[in-house]
């Protein structure tokens, strides 16, 4: 089992080449879109360097973000949903990393992304299955790591420098010549040194956890890890109780080279000291530390006479490796399961229910009971996913939508947007039907039918109160930040970068009030929109259905602010999202790690038409969701 580590030291430059030319897109916007909420960086064995780089990135972004084991990350139980979670995995079949993927599911992570060094692997066919996941997986060139992550830790890194935005020209090998190297460590050898204090900071950090990984799984030294002030704090008493058997390590970057200075010049001088260190810039400066961690790790087991990348790993070792966690696994796809996570979601709320099963069961059965004229649906988050915001209604939905028009049922989309909707909708909905489709435009200020060409109505000046809301964030000079986008009864605003959409909201909010501004501000996956008090998407509803009909409303911001909380108040209505704290409507009952466009596809699964006349049964969506993930 492995290579020899020596040439996987010679593939590194390879590496680097390769690094700086792979397309980084999925992985800079899964990262943009995370910023200023928490991220989890989760990695296993030499996987967690790049988990703890990723962390260290986002930090420096001023995002929260932590590093975590796969077995940290399923045991500590924090609320996942407001969070983000980046995976890293080499070979993508590890039942740890398989584990840790399905408790990010399991409870619903806001995105997650999986960065793997192989194509075809077992993690990269689950992620397919969940459309709100991604994986950004490669080969390198240089073909799998041995028994250490090497190469693929590498790529990985450079990847992630670069989706933070670093010249791929500034990328070099170690600013310390393997040779250097290779002479501090047989000094070390001789006098039978192999007790490792190493201190690390900053972007040296991701180096020093990689020098541990490596020494530690190959049986190379102890290692014991440290930040400088850590190590202030009783750990010097191991130099004094075993001088003869331990060396310092210091790891140092610009940031850390004073304090390193500082604490050398206290250090007994009988003990050895020697010092990796990178001058780049940061975060740069980490790639260079770790092409020296890997060279002294290349030069401590030469030097002993055992190879890192063929350590030997015995028959126990193998087994423990394949134990897995014994928790985690694919969430089980039943009514029950069904039940328990749409309650958990009303939890999650802090509503005040005492017995949200009791609430669920009551909801559910008038639910599969009411026979339907209409369905309303949201449009963005519900019928048209992130990655088809562009492109319009998703691809998957475009059948089962026909079916229920074809069987007499009549569909309303309630929609902050304009004539993008009418004219997405067109291409997909054959002209017969268009009378049959209700649209309310810039969320119900404008509605009428897909056939009307006289909706939405063509830009008129805005109400007075938009009018005077534009004129203060102009004062404030938001828009080099911000697309704005102005219509009679709503203004929509839309972040260049999420990282700006808490101070755009903030500064919308404090004006509203400081004016005594008759608008109200409702937020969407991409976007905020301030509305007049003609926009309701409770409009459609009262334009769509004669009395005595049901109308069932499908959207995904159902909770408070988001701009389907109207909506999703009324009697009868799902979310394939947020949910509010109201027990009695708004639930969401599609299973565990499956949102917006794919819960909507769930629902549209469980639903019978004919003669204009639609029902609803969840049996019908789980058999239809076993098939479509089996």
């Amino acid at each position: 089992m492995g290579k020899p580590f020596a040439s996987e030291l010679s593939f590194l430059p390879a590496t680097i080449r390769w690094s700086r030319r792979h397309k980084v897109d999925t992985i800079r916007r899964f990262f943009q879109n995370a910023e200023g909420q928490p991220l989890y960086s989760v990695g296993v064995g030499g996987s967690f360097t790049a988990a703890s780089f990723a962390a260290l990135l986002q930090n420096r972004q001023g995002s929260p973000a932590v590093a975590l084991t796969t077995f940290e990350f399923c045991t500590r139980g924090v609320n996942l949903r407001n969070g983000h979670v980046v995976l890293f995995t080499g070979g993508g079949n590890n039942r740890d990393n398989l584990s840790a993927f399905d408790w990010a599911l399991k409870n619903e992570a806001r995105s997650v992304l999986v960065i793997c060094a192989s194509l075809g692997s077992a993690i990269g066919m689950r992620v397919k299955r969940y459309w709100h996941t991604e994986i950004a997986e490669f080969q390198l060139p240089t073909g799998r790591d041995g028994f250490l992550a090497t190469n693929s830790l590498l790529a990985m890194c450079v990847l992630l420098v670069r989706a933070f935005g670093a010249n791929p020209q500034d990328f070099t090998m170690a600013e310390i010549a393997p040779s250097v190297i290779e002479k501090s460590v047989r000094r070390l050898v001789e006098e039978r040194r192999d007790e490792f204090i190493v201190l690390a900071g900053g972007y040296g950090m991701p180096a020093g956890i990689d020098l541990e990984s490596k020494c530690s799984e190959a049986a190379l030294a102890s290692i014991m890890l440290n930040d400088y002030r850590h190590f202030a704090h009783g750990r010097h008493v191991w130099l004094v109780k075993r001088p003869q058997t331990t060396a310092l390590i210091g790891i140092v970057t610009r940031g850390e080279r004073e304090i390193f200075k500082k604490t050398s010049m206290l250090v007994p001088p009988h003990i050895p000291i020697i010092q990796l260190q990178a001058l780049h810039k940061d975060p740069v400066s980490t790639l260079s530390l770790l092409h020296q961690v890997f060279y002294f790790v290349g030069a401590l087991g030469k030097t002993i006479g055992q190879d890192p990348g063929r350590p030997g790993v015995p028959p126990f070792g193998r087994r423990l490796y394949h134990l897995g966690m014994q928790r985690g696994g694919q969430p089980p796809i039943s009514r029950k399961s069904i039940e328990e996570i749409a309650c958990e979601r009303k939890r999650w709320t802090g509503g005040a229910c005492r017995d949200w099963h009791q609430e669920f069961r009551q909801f559910f059965g008038a639910l599969q009971r009411t026979v339907f004229s209409t369905l309303i649906f949201d449009f963005d988050g519900t019928l048209c996913g992130a990655r088809d915001r562009f492109s319009g209604v998703s691809e998957i939905l475009h059948r089962p939508l026909l079916r229920l028009l074809r069987s007499g049922v009549q569909i309303g989309i309630a929609t902050g947007r304009g004539d993008s909707c009418r004219e997405a909708l067109r291409r997909i909905i054959p002209r017969r039907f268009w009378n049959r489709v209700i649209v309310g435009y810039h969320n119900g200020s404008d509605i009428g039918t897909l056939g009307d060409a006289s909706v939405p109505k063509p830009d008129e000046p805005p109400v007075e109160a938009i009018a005077k809301l534009i004129v203060g964030l102009k004062r404030r000079r938001l828009a080099k930040h911000c697309d704005f986008r102005v219509h009679r009864c709503q203004l929509t605003a839309k972040p260049e970068n999420p990282k700006y959409a808490k101070i755009i909201g903030q500064t919308v909010e404090e004006l509203i009030d400081r004016d005594c501004l008759p608008l109200r501000m409702v937020h969407s996956s991409h976007s905020f929109d301030i509305l007049g008090c003609e926009a309701s998407k409770i409009n459609i509803l009262k334009y769509s259905i004669s009395r005595g009909e049901k109308a069932l409303c499908i959207g995904d911001r159902g909770a408070w602010p988001g701009n389907d909380f109207e909506l999703l108040c009324t009697e009868h209505s799902l979310s394939v999202d947020e949910v509010s704290s109201d027990p009695h409507t708004c639930w969401n009952i599609a299973p565990a790690g499956v949102r917006c466009e794919q819960a909507t596809l769930f629902y549209l699964g469980g639903m019978e038409a004919a003669r204009g006349a639609l029902n609803f049964s969840l049996d019908r969506s789980l058999s239809w969701f076993r098939k479509s993930v089996s």
